[in-house]
């Protein structure tokens, strides 16, 4: 198991706990329930990938099991890579965040935040009272209902926090598939009440089924919670709607732009890009001045395949672009679709533009294998993927329904959702 070890420090103001090693989170999540009015400083980068490989069950879950209500000032520094991927982890870094705890300066940078089914949010699960401010999230987020910052905001505030990663609802994290419903929100999922000011999400928000919805910066607000001062990118959210239930422009204290606007410092007219933001005209979104370019670009592959980046470099300078391919050559596998800001999701070639902290994933699926005409005749489920697995000789359909031939798959009201992959074969001779 990952081992708890206490850092160096007292824990007070003046001596704040020096979190420098994944081994610190263990021990603060095994004396969360003593964190009240405890300082805790983030002295360096954590980079979870370069932690000893253990056993799934036996990965840092985050820190859970009672109230967060200390003070963790990550003064600058990230977590990177850290993956929470199980069905009880703490639903964010912090399961809950209590009155009077603060997260601050804190950036999460390529991490995977995982919970099927159930509540999502990378810095905490639940803000109960708590602060978060100048945070930054360029991460991967999913679960059914999902928030950027936190899931749930009871009270507290949420102020100076940009969210560039990408968002799912809905979301296999075996499959990679987002099924029907999912509830999303940019920067909160539901806000009930405190408020969130002056933060920015130009995340990737995931298509959500009819039985779902999203909005651009909270799933849905109630009173009295509030939006102020706020910006997200409509382009990349895919929605109008700062909160999924009012119309697109509504007045909510929160304001959706395109993608090219959100690049211009023009559009955050009253933001402090002298102390707390900074810009590269045209070419990044706001940053916050503690995580300054270069831009990190964290690339995953969900199912059997990989991924080749041209150019491959540790980090990248706003506006640099950047060609991903995609290659399914695993047997069975075909490439599904880019999650994240690529320019052509369901496209095996792609480009990122590193506008800020960027978070991509490929998602490969298993296919079924067509190999005959009789085969390729029984398809039935209009959302499966297929594969042509050689050449079909379609000759003989021109004998089949008296004459009518091959019976078109699908119909105006049951219609092909799914991926149909040649993989480079031909069907001759097919009679329709």
């Amino acid at each position: 198991a990952q081992m708890a070890l206490q850092p160096a420090g007292e824990g007070s103001a003046e001596a704040p706990y020096q979190i420098s090693q994944l081994g610190h989170l263990v021990w603060m999540d095994a004396t969360v329930s003593q964190s009240s009015n405890v300082h805790y400083r983030l002295v360096n980068d954590i980079d979870a990938a370069a932690a000893p490989p253990v056993a799934e069950e036996e990965k840092f879950d985050g820190i859970d099991g009672a109230l967060f209500m200390g003070h963790f000032d990550g003064v600058g520094h990230s977590i990177r890579n850290l993956s929470l991927r199980r069905i009880w982890n703490a639903g964010g870094l912090f399961e809950a965040l209590g009155p009077g705890s603060v997260v601050e300066n804190l950036a999460l940078i390529g991490c995977r935040f995982e919970r099927e089914n159930s509540e999502m949010g990378a810095i905490a699960r639940y803000n109960l009272g708590g602060v978060v401010r100048k945070c930054l999230v360029a991460s991967h987020v999913g679960g059914f209902q999902v928030g950027g910052i936190v899931y749930f905001q009871e009270s507290g505030r949420i102020e100076r926090c940009a969210v560039t990663g990408c968002l799912f609802d809905s979301y296999d994290a075996n499959t990679g598939l987002v099924y029907n419903g999912g509830l999303i929100g940019g920067l909160v999922n539901e806000l009930h009440g405190g408020i969130v000011t002056q933060c920015l999400s130009t995340a990737y928000l995931t298509e959500v089924t009819e039985f779902g919805s999203k909005g651009g910066v909270v799933w849905e607000r109630w009173n009295p919670g509030e939006l102020a001062d706020s910006y997200w990118d409509m382009d990349t959210a895919g929605t109008g709607r700062a909160d999924s239930f009012v119309e697109p422009g509504a007045e909510t204290g929160a304001y959706g732009r395109s993608s090219q606007d959100t690049r211009r410092q023009a559009t955050f007219a009253g933001w402090d890009f002298e102390n707390t933001w900074a810009i590269e005209e045209g070419q990044s979104v706001p940053y916050l001045r503690a995580f300054p370019p270069p831009f990190f670009l964290s690339v995953f592959t969900n199912g059997a395949g990989r991924i080749e980046i041209e150019p491959l470099k540790a980090s990248y300078q706003p506006g640099e672009r950047v060609k991903l391919t995609a290659w399914s050559d695993a047997p069975g596998f075909v490439f599904l679709r880019w999650n994240g800001g690529a320019s052509n999701q369901l496209s095996t070639v792609t480009t990122v533009v590193m506008d800020g902290h960027r978070t991509l994933e490929a998602v490969f699926v298993e296919a079924t294998d067509i190999s005959t005409i009789e085969e390729l005749q029984a398809i039935s489920n209009m959302g499966g993927v297929y594969r042509l697995a050689q050449d079909i000789d379609a000759t003989a359909t021109a004998a089949w329904n008296d004459g009518v031939g091959f019976a078109p798959l699908g119909s105006y009201y049951q219609r092909f959702t799914g991926i149909f992959d040649g993989n480079g074969h031909v069907v001759r001779g097919l009679t329709v």
